[in-house]
């Protein structure tokens, strides 16, 4: 989970200079998706959207909670944008069910047939009618889990959506992105995630304090070594053992994985892309080259462009960079 970057120099008042406003955006199979927007104070011109898709949270809830930051870096609080935060389809105060990266539907044929792609087009949709002093104009950025939804929302892109940047994108989850490296289980990071990643409560009330695992030991050799079978740790995961057990069961390349893979389905990008990963990164590594790749084969004509650095995964946001591990 990817913290706020830290800002020089004298701190930048959100409050003084945005109006938040928290919105239920209904989708075209009525499921609304909680929204938090973040209006510039000044109304003397028109500012663009800067959209974030995450299934973390979009906390503080609330219209007189303010986040500290709202984008990529400071300087985008002061360049002027209509920040906008979402949470996805079944996580936090969104209705609907969360699917693990959930597969993109090509051939929509009804108003059921929903993807990430089809959220975002109609959240685009609601933004530009109901949120003044936009200027028509909307971008997406997201790092890790995030990264992903922003690669999936840009598929199909809406008119209006001009630039996407996946950061550390999940792109295919077999292939080299968190399930799995080069075939094998990435056990323990499995598990650190899905021991936080738990489902939601009621998306009518603001979410409990989530309560940290207790793995009894800092030691993890011990830990796993106890636990003993994968089906044993499943079950120390409660209501996320579905999603663990999705992982284990499915260990071959089947039709769970390829339908999850996004570079099958990367045509019809229209927007600029500037996709960005590390050379130090643990969890999605493949994810930049493979989408970067996907895109620069079924969208010719595009601006598309790739970023790779001494970084581990969410390095570029998180950390100032001088020095790596320990």
């Amino acid at each position: 989970m990817l913290g706020q970057a830290k800002a020089d120099g004298p701190e930048f008042d959100v409050k003084e200079h945005y109006t938040k406003y928290e919105y239920r955006i209904a989708i075209r199979d009525g499921v609304r998706l909680f929204t938090s927007v973040y209006v510039p104070k000044d109304d003397s011109k028109t500012y663009p959207f800067l959209i974030n898709r995450t299934p973390y949270s979009v906390a503080p809830y609330g219209v007189d909670q303010y986040r500290t930051q709202l984008g990529p870096s400071p300087d985008f609080d002061k360049a002027g944008y209509i920040f906008v935060n979402q949470d996805v389809r079944g996580r936090f105060m969104s209705e609907g069910t969360f699917v693990e990266m959930r597969p993109h539907i090509d051939n929509k044929k009804s108003k059921q047939d929903v993807d990430d792609s089809s959220d975002l087009y109609d959240t685009i949709e609601w933004l530009l009618k109901n949120v003044p002093n936009n200027n028509g104009k909307a971008g997406i950025w997201g790092i890790s889990y995030p990264g992903f939804f922003t690669s999936a929302s840009m598929i199909d892109t809406h008119p209006a959506l001009k630039a996407a940047s996946p950061q550390a994108p999940m792109t295919d989850l077999f292939k080299g992105d968190d399930a799995y490296h080069g075939g094998a289980f990435m056990m323990a990071a499995n598990f650190g995630f899905y021991s936080f990643f738990r489902p939601q409560g009621n998306p009518e009330l603001p979410p409990k304090v989530r309560v940290p695992f207790e793995y009894g030991t800092p030691d993890g050799y011990e830990f796993f070594l106890k636990a003993g079978t994968l089906e044993n740790l499943g079950k120390m995961l409660g209501a996320q053992q579905a999603l663990w057990m999705d992982q284990v069961h499915h260990d071959t390349y089947d039709d769970y994985w390829k339908a999850r893979n996004l570079a099958a389905h990367t045509k019809n990008v229209h927007c600029a892309v500037l996709t960005v990963g590390g050379w130090f990164d643990a969890e999605d590594l493949q994810g930049p080259f493979t989408l970067f790749h996907a895109i620069e084969r079924d969208d010719p004509g595009i601006f598309n462009a790739l970023v790779v650095g001494p970084w581990v995964h969410g390095g570029w946001y998180r950390y100032d960079g001088n020095h790596l591990g320990a």
